[in-house]
């Protein structure tokens, strides 16, 4: 079975039944897991009743993305997980490309290609991207789309986009006992530091240049911009992952002098936050910590500069 896990906040009638509708023109048996900031009940009063062929489970008051994606994930019955925001295009043949090469590649997350969309339309599609990698040099943590090393096989990438992967439920529960998604990240934030902790752990992260999903990045009804996110949970969100990944002393030196350059007292404040509530996860990734190049996640645009 595949389990769909969708993060719900503050959506749009139209966009939740946009995602429902999709689901629906599916040929896998499937399940759909809604994890949403609003109460059950107050989910199925704006957006229900549903009638398709297929369950739908709410699960309510997930007041970030990381706690819905774990409370999603435990309670699928699939051994098939997709994760997904509120807001992504999809045809069937996509979705089957991605389960054919997540079974040839079991133990990795796998991600489809991404090209901006408007929503719930799925029109005036743009270009495509291959995954992510983020980029230190002028500013601190600039996420950066990489291109295609292949356009006929899955590649590996660093980091893929948050707003649609997928693995199998026990690479899932691998990641549960190593901390699983932070329920610290609430909105624009570093949410794809987990799969450089899945790194470590050995599964890797793939992108599939075979299917291309949609995506809108654009600021929508409900939600802010990237510009206008409380600052501080901005900060504590990049800091933890940096304080839970990081462990080469060069690129922490680099990391961490270049953001204070950058953010100064929120960067050292996001640090003790980061310190006090991460500290044990932290020392879980330690005897791990010489598994991978740090610099091929994190890169660096100037090498000689330490601030």
């Amino acid at each position: 079975m595949l389990s769909i896990i969708i993060q719900e906040h503050m959506e749009s009638v139209g966009f939740v039944r946009a995602m429902l509708d999709q689901a629906a023109s599916l040929s896998q048996q499937i399940e759909v897991i809604i994890a949403t900031s609003m109460s059950e009940n107050g989910f199925y009063v704006k957006y229900g009743p549903f009638r398709y062929n297929f369950p739908i489970r709410v699960l309510g008051g997930l007041n970030s993305c990381g706690a819905a994606r774990n409370a999603g994930g435990v309670v699928a019955r699939g051994s098939d997980l997709f994760f997904m925001d509120c807001h992504v295009c999809f045809k069937p043949e996509s979705v089957s490309r991605v389960i054919e090469t997540l079974h040839q590649n079991p133990s990795s997350v796998v991600a489809p290609a991404l090209t901006p969309i408007e929503f719930p339309t799925c029109d005036k599609p743009g270009g495509i991207a291959y995954g992510v990698v983020y980029m230190f040099g002028g500013d601190s943590f600039a996420w950066t789309w990489l291109p295609a090393e292949s356009m006929n096989k899955e590649f590996p990438v660093p980091f893929v986009c948050g707003c649609m992967f997928a693995l199998k439920k026990d690479v899932f529960n691998k990641l549960q006992s190593y901390g699983g998604f932070l329920s610290s990240h609430i909105g624009l934030s570093w949410e794809e530091e987990a799969t450089m902790r899945l790194w470590r752990l050995g599964h890797s992260t793939l992108t599939e240049p075979r299917a291309v999903f949609g995506h809108y990045f654009k600021d929508y009804p409900g939600h802010s911009s990237k510009g206008v996110y409380d600052l501080e949970d901005w900060h504590k969100d990049f800091a933890a992952g940096a304080y839970i990944n990081i462990f080469n002393p060069d690129v922490w030196e680099y990391v961490n002098n270049l953001s204070l350059r950058k953010w100064g007292s929120k960067w050292s404040d996001a640090m003790k936050f980061a310190e006090k509530n991460y500290t044990w996860l932290r020392t879980m990734m330690k005897p791990y910590s010489g598994r991978i190049d740090e610099k091929w996640f994190l890169r660096f645009k100037d090498e000689t500069w330490r601030g």
